[in-house]
């Protein structure tokens, strides 16, 4: 629950710059959140402290598709930081 209602979160917050934003919800994929507008940018989104947000970080050095963005977001004592 904490997790659907930060994806939702999330999701409010790119609604003004990207014109479609979805939940990946049940895919149990890399990302979570997916926004498609000028660029495309794909979203791991976690409830956890700092440590466990950068552990995930690794995602960001994948081999993907560098045309697009990647970024991972957390919560930490009310303000959304991430990691581009």
């Amino acid at each position: 629950m904490k997790g659907r209602r930060l994806e939702y979160e999330v999701m409010k917050a790119l609604a003004e710059e990207y014109p479609v934003v979805m939940r990946t919800a049940g895919s149990h994929g890399m990302f979570d959140v997916i926004a498609v507008g000028k660029d495309t940018l794909f979203i791991q989104v976690k409830s956890g402290k700092y440590e466990s947000a950068k552990a995930l970080a690794g995602i960001l050095d994948a081999d993907l598709d560098k045309s697009n963005r990647y970024e991972v977001w957390w919560k930490e004592k009310g303000k959304w930081m991430i990691i581009t």
